[in-house]
This record gives structure tokens, sequence and C-alpha cells, in this order.
């Protein structure tokens, strides 16, 4: 992992105080309820150890025979959920709330590999099933927003099935144009040669 994910080049500032202080988006309980809804069951919990199932399981409705007490568990959650996205719980929360676990994954058939070479590897990083329902309840009203702003430059961001849409696009331009040709370029490592610094003061 170490030879795929380089180190941090430039320290991250730290936060001023108008940063803390500045006005910060809420989870909606509407779309913080559906959400929950749309949580698929048997899936990986991840470090946090709750099952997808132990949060739908709290969405009652009002013709539950369930005390007034478990009917409220929804809305104590979504308020605890706020308090964690407003950055009002102690700094060694988040700590616990952004670790991962993460895996591995080997890209290449390990046949191929000569003797001394490095596996080529996909890290796949696998956070607690709490914090990615908050964060798609949290990030929906903006999705939109989102997609206008990449849409241009990253043809499936934020779109369903877009990756798909691409392949049958060039496809269809390909067999439209015969003479044309496709060239597919990769970045190597991309993503992480990114500089956090600048993403984080271009978000502040």
């Amino acid at each position: 992992m170490g030879a795929k994910i380089p180190k941090r080049k430039k320290p991250i500032s730290t936060p001023h105080r108008e940063h803390f202080h500045a006005p910060r988006a809420k989870v909606d309980g509407s779309i913080f309820r559906e959400t929950l809804k749309k949580l698929k069951p048997k899936t990986s919990p991840g470090l946090g150890c709750l099952w997808n199932e132990h949060l739908t399981a709290l969405l009652y409705t009002d013709r539950s025979q369930a005390p007034p007490s478990t009917l409220n568990a929804f809305d104590k959650l979504h308020q605890l959920w706020n308090e964690i996205v407003i950055g009002s719980l102690p700094w060694y929360f988040y700590i616990a709330w952004t670790a991962i676990s993460l895996s591995a994954v080997n890209k290449l058939d390990p046949a191929s590999l000569g003797e001394g070479d490095l596996m080529d590897c996909r890290p796949v990083a696998m956070g607690n099933t709490l914090q990615k329902a908050v964060t798609r309840a949290l990030f929906d009203p903006f999705l939109q927003d989102i997609i206008a702003e990449t849409k241009p430059t990253q043809f499936g961001c934020g779109e369903k099935a877009g990756g798909s849409q691409m392949i049958f696009a060039i496809s269809l331009i390909l067999e439209a144009c015969p003479d044309f040709i496709c060239m597919a370029l990769d970045l190597m490592n991309a993503y992480n040669e990114i500089s956090k610094k600048d993403r984080l003061e271009e978000v502040w």
C-alpha cells in the first residue's frame, strides 16, 4: 500500500476560528428516513459493527404497537446525526467516526507476476454503516449541483449506470464512424496526486 499511496506532500492548514463557526449543513429528517429505507440488507457492517438492519429497525410508523420511547428512537438518532455533522462532538469521537478498514484487492492474475514483481492492487476502504448512511443523507440535497459541476469532465459521475452509458455511447460512435479510433488514457495514481490541502482551502 505504501507503493500505491504516497505520503502527503504538503501539510494541511489548521482551520481558522471562522471555519469552525461557519454555518453548516444539517441532515434533513425526511431525507434521513428515505435513506434508511434504501439501505441494503446483509451488507458488511464495517468497523462500527452496526448492520443496516439495526438502522432500518428504527423506522416505526404511527400504526406500530411500539411504546412511545421506542417510536422516538428515529428522532433521537436524527438529532445525534446532526450533532455529528455540525462538528459539536469531542474531537476524539471523529477519530473513531472516520476510521476505515482498508483492504488491498489484487488487480492482476497472480500467475502473471514474476519473482520480485510488486502486486498491483486497488485499495478498498470500508467505513462503518452509520457513517455511510449519514453521508448519503447529508449530500443528497447537493447532488444535482455536484453533478452539474463535474459532469462536463467526468461523464459517469453521479449518473445511474454512468459507466454503462459511456461504454454504449463509445460503441455507437465507433460503429457509426468506422474510421474513428478510441484511446484509453489512465493517469497513474491521479486522485492521490491532487493536493488535499488545496481542496480543503477551496471548500473553505
